[in-house]
């Protein structure tokens, strides 16, 4: 008598694999396959143990690392820089360290960008109606005009201001009729500086030939400037703080900051900067 069977369909699958008719895993004997369940993920709201280490996965700490990098305002910094480092304070010395060099590029190219010269940058230190300027001028000495240059000074329409040479300048004030001694040529009376050694002014009657020297700049526009420092006369000071005016100014062709200026009854010689951050722009 032949032996009793059960009969058991089984398909093959195209991955090599066998299962029953409804679908469960067996072998190609037509034996089931126990599959080992995977761990019940924790429901939503439970916390999963957390096993405690002395140093924190990599991978945990590059999410820390981005995140840093994230806060510390964007700054483009590799998770693969990363490296060794496996504490949160390494990654944080990491980020600390590359703002700080990021803040020194910003703070360079800030200077490039406010880097100055006295020739084409004068009118930055003038005062407009509205707003404070971007630059000032720096007094580094002053000296007091001849009295009768300043005499003069005073009821005059316009002070014409030429560099003559390497450390001469010339300042001058148009005469109503030729001054007594004087060279044939337009009338002016002269005051001539020399900043050689400090400033050393000098005057008498021009004879009107006197002419910039190669390489010198314009004469800059009268009016208010920004001016700090000491040396400024206070007759001069305007309403604003620093706000004083400026009978003639011109910048030194030699020089990438230096500046020569009328103020008062005073001749000055000037830097011109950068106005300190807090004070640019500012309206009152």
């Amino acid at each position: 008598m032949p032996d009793e069977y059960e009969e058991i369909e089984i398909y093959e699958q195209p991955d090599g694999s066998f299962t029953d008719a409804d679908g469960n895993p067996v072998d190609e004997d037509g034996e089931p396959i126990t599959i080992e369940s995977a761990a019940t993920p924790p429901a939503v709201g439970d916390t999963p143990a957390v096993p405690k280490v002395g140093k924190a996965p990599k991978l945990l700490i590059a999410g820390a690392a981005a995140a840093v990098l994230l806060v510390g305002g964007g700054i483009a910094y590799g998770l693969s820089a990363v490296g060794d480092q496996n504490t949160v304070s390494d990654v944080k010395d990491a980020a600390a360290s590359k703002s700080s060099q990021a803040r020194a590029a910003v703070s360079s190219k800030k200077e490039e960008v406010t880097a100055v010269d006295a020739c084409s940058d004068l009118a930055g230190a003038m005062w407009t109606r509205s707003t404070e300027p971007l630059m000032q001028l720096k007094v580094t000495d002053s000296v007091t005009l001849p009295s009768g240059f300043a005499g003069r000074l005073e009821k005059a329409d316009e002070v014409v201001i030429l560099q003559t040479a390497k450390t001469t300048w010339g300042l001058y004030i148009a005469e109503p009729a030729p001054a007594k001694d004087a060279a044939a040529g337009d009338p002016w009376w002269k005051a001539t500086v020399d900043t050689a050694k400090g400033l050393h002014v000098t005057e008498g009657p021009g004879d009107g030939t006197d002419e910039n020297v190669a390489g010198a700049c314009k004469q800059g526009v009268a009016g208010p400037y920004r001016v700090v420092g000491k040396g400024i006369p206070e007759n001069a000071r305007g309403l604003k703080d620093d706000q004083v005016e400026v009978a003639a100014v011109q910048a030194d062709g030699g020089s990438e900051t230096g500046v020569l200026a009328v103020i008062g009854d005073r001749v000055v010689k000037a830097d011109l900067e950068a106005a300190p951050a807090d004070e640019k722009g500012a309206e009152k």
